[in-house]
């Protein structure tokens, strides 16, 4: 299977879009592994997680890519309703604080 991140991201929306989430889940944490510090991987990934509807992953993806670009108002408030879908209302409210 190809060492690059990217295919992996786009088997795992097929798998996901096709019904197949516990493969897809398996390839998006494959793409994570090849990339794990690369941020845009990142942010695709906070969106696949979210299309899951796992919002914990989701929103310790868009956490990182938040940390490399802190003036991204968009991914703050992405964030915040992924930490309170997640359960977690408490830190994104603390996130939302941190603008």
């Amino acid at each position: 299977m190809p060492a690059s991140p990217l295919p992996w991201l786009a088997v795992a929306r097929v798998r996901l879009e096709t019904g197949r989430r516990s493969e897809a889940i398996d390839a998006a944490r494959k793409a994570d592994e090849l990339a794990p510090d690369h941020s845009a991987v990142g942010r695709a990934l906070a969106m696949f997680y979210a299309q899951a509807e796992e919002f914990e992953r989701a929103a310790e993806f868009e956490l990182r890519w938040l940390a490399a670009n802190p003036a991204d108002e968009a991914a703050r408030l992405r964030a915040m309703d992924f930490l309170i879908r997640a359960g977690e209302p408490e830190k994104g409210i603390e996130v939302g604080r941190q603008a």
